[in-house]
């Protein structure tokens, strides 16, 4: 009997816990590093939000953390749902970047309107190492793209 209540507080303790958490906000999370962990949020958009409607030009404002890009600068990409490129655009950190406190952040992201109607914004950690260094933190933010006329 004790094991079976053990079991089933087990059970609906392990159900209640998530791993990966369903961001509706504009604060972008890095993955987990594993099940029982979160490292704390790099990126902070405070103009576009998790599945709006985008359109071109793209004008994206926010934080992220300094250390996070390399000589003031970090990549954003914009791809179609299914990871195909539509554009790449530079942000510039607008204040000093050498800290690793929130810094914020512009970029315009100028595209042509795609077939797809679902995409993806994608900020991309710079490094100093370029290629021969670590590989890159990402973040994916889902957004739509209005329908074709």
């Amino acid at each position: 009997m004790k094991k079976t209540i053990i079991g089933l507080i087990l059970v609906a303790t392990l159900a209640g816990c998530q791993t990966t958490p369903e961001s509706t906000s504009n604060q972008v999370q890095t993955k987990p590093e594993n099940e029982n962990t979160q490292k704390v949020a790099s990126i902070k958009v405070d103009n576009v939000t998790p599945h709006q409607v985008v359109s071109s030009p793209l004008d994206i404002k926010g934080e992220v953390r300094g250390n996070w890009m390399f000589e003031a600068v970090f990549d954003i990409e914009l791809q179609t749902a299914d990871g195909q490129e539509i554009a790449k655009a530079p942000a510039y950190a607008t204040d000093n970047w050498m800290t690793t406190d929130f810094v914020p952040f512009e970029s315009t992201v100028t595209f042509d309107a795609p077939e797809a109607t679902e995409g993806k914004l994608i900020f991309i950690q710079s490094s100093p190492a370029g290629e021969d260094g670590p590989e890159p933190e990402f973040f994916e933010m889902p957004v739509r793209f209005s329908e074709q006329e």
